[in-house]
């Protein structure tokens, strides 16, 4: 009857110990995370998913780290209590996982629902938490399972879809102006910091005096010295990849010319950007433009719209051309 007793004890003395081994692997991972991004690096996470969640989190990768790091820290001395079911510490303890596991499921929640895509990071600190909540007990697991369940399932209950207004949205995404008093067209331009087609571009319209230009990053830029330019710091990087997206376009540089009839013409790639403003400089006045209305940027049929193959001369939305930023002037926000 005792080593009846004894053998249960044992399995779950032994998954304890799983468990702060499980918990001190978590936190060596967080900490080499932590010391790479420390160091000027894009962490253990480079893949696509890890990018576009990181560029539309208000949060900055690094201190969400370190809230994972005090989380796993906290847990690792719990694993003496978690056997005890009236100890106030072992309590704490597995009300900790609880939270990690509701946590969990905001994050996940964000990545199906809003970037529509997910991070292979976050789904490792995920499984940690789910195996942490295992090892401490079916019991646990059960509870834990029910909490993300319920937090996911409010999420999914939620509306996050952004409606996507020509004019609003992309005025929201304007980090910079420059006006000319002399300018014929209106533009604005989408690009990165790390794009050096948009480089190319760039150079080519900053000092064209037939141009007011609007730029309008896809990245998270803190300065851009052009001469002229009036300054918007809480511009939103999102609404610009979001609008290019609304129109079936995942590739930058992107030029936006207001028309003279109120619509929008499109023009996307180095090359084709760069014949247009020369043929813009040549015509000046002349140049009639087609109008696009925004309640047209849907459809499918209409040849203005740019198609949605990639393109030639052109960068990913989601993820960095280059690793340091090619536009001299422009600063990446850390």
């Amino acid at each position: 009857m005792a080593s009846q007793l004894q053998y249960p004890r044992k399995k779950r003395a032994l998954s304890f110990r799983l468990g702060q081994l499980l918990t001190l692997l978590a936190v060596l991972m967080i900490t080499v995370e932590i010391g790479m991004l420390l160091l000027g690096g894009k962490g253990l996470c480079a893949s696509e998913g890890c990018l576009v969640v990181d560029q539309l989190t208000t949060v900055s990768p690094l201190l969400f780290n370190l809230v994972g790091l005090f989380f796993f820290l906290l847990l690792l001395p719990g694993w003496r209590y978690a056997g005890s079911q009236s100890d106030i510490r072992a309590q704490l303890f597995r009300l900790l996982l609880l939270g990690g596991l509701a946590a969990e499921g905001v994050l996940i929640g964000f990545q199906l629902l809003v970037v529509d895509t997910f991070c292979l990071y976050c789904l490792i600190v995920f499984t940690f938490i789910l195996l942490l909540n295992l090892l401490a007990g079916i019991r646990q697991l059960l509870a834990g399972l029910f909490v993300f369940a319920t937090v996911l399932l409010t999420m999914f209950s939620l509306e996050f879809s952004q409606t996507v207004d020509g004019s609003q949205t992309v005025d929201n995404g304007v980090f910079a102006s420059r006006p000319s008093p002399t300018a014929t067209t209106t533009a604005h331009f989408f690009f990165s910091s790390t794009c050096p087609h948009c480089k190319t571009v760039l150079d080519a319209m900053v000092d064209d005096p037939g141009l007011t230009i609007h730029f309008n990053p896809t990245d998270s830029i803190s300065s851009l010295e052009v001469a002229g330019v009036t300054l918007n710091p809480d511009y939103s990087a999102a609404a610009n990849r979001a609008f290019l997206r609304s129109v079936g376009i995942e590739e930058i540089p992107v030029l936006l010319i207001h028309t003279d009839t109120g619509g929008y013409l499109l023009i996307r790639g180095e090359q084709a950007i760069l014949q247009h403003l020369a043929s813009l400089r040549v015509a000046q006045h002349e140049t009639v433009f087609p109008a696009i209305g925004t309640s047209s940027f849907t459809s499918d049929t209409d040849p203005l719209i740019p198609p949605a193959a990639p393109i030639d001369g052109a960068c990913s939305i989601a993820t960095d051309c280059d690793e340091d930023p090619l536009l001299p002037w422009i600063e990446p926000r850390p």
